[in-house]
């Protein structure tokens, strides 16, 4: 009897040693961190010194584990517009967001879509990491900003500096 309760008290220190009280305790995020996120939303684009790249995009509320987000973003200069449709869902792994960008005429110019996961949640901000399908950004953050805007950042890992940030407001 003595040495199986050794055996189990040697396993409980090598699993507390392998996997911090953080990873034993945290739980994946739920899609309750962004939900406040839900609505329309319009904006200008990264490049947008004058306003006119504009941006717009529209969220789902969560329901049943799963929300949407279309984008569309336009470049009235030089006619560009593209659209990107997105899905949150709910994973045993976390939540897991794909995505993928398309011309009007649903043409694609992208290999594959696009796969982040949460992994950080703390009030009005919420971060995505790459895990599949991104072209530069690995990245990606949303923050709801004291004055209303939201601003939607993408970096690269271990980068201080954004490669982009779009800027929106509240639809009317």
């Amino acid at each position: 009897m003595k040495y199986y309760t050794k055996m189990a008290i040697t396993a409980a220190a090598i699993s507390a040693l392998a996997f911090p009280v953080s990873a034993q305790t945290s739980r994946p995020f739920t899609l309750d961190a962004i939900a406040w996120i839900a609505g329309s939303w319009e904006g200008v684009g990264p490049n947008s010194y004058d306003g006119s790249e504009q941006v717009l995009s529209t969220w789902t509320p969560p329901k049943q584990g799963v929300m949407s987000y279309t984008f569309r973003y336009n470049t009235p200069a030089d006619g560009h517009v593209h659209f990107a449709f997105h899905v949150l869902q709910e994973t045993d792994e976390g939540v897991m967001w794909r995505g993928i960008h398309r011309a009007p005429d649903f043409t694609t110019y992208e290999d594959t879509h696009w796969t982040y996961r949460m992994v950080e949640a703390d009030g009005n901000t919420v971060k995505f990491e790459c895990l599949s399908g991104c072209r530069g950004a690995v990245s990606l953050t949303y923050e709801m900003k004291e004055s209303g805007e939201l601003q939607e950042q993408y970096k690269m890992l271990d980068e201080t500096k954004p490669l982009s940030i779009f800027k929106y407001t509240r639809a009317k």
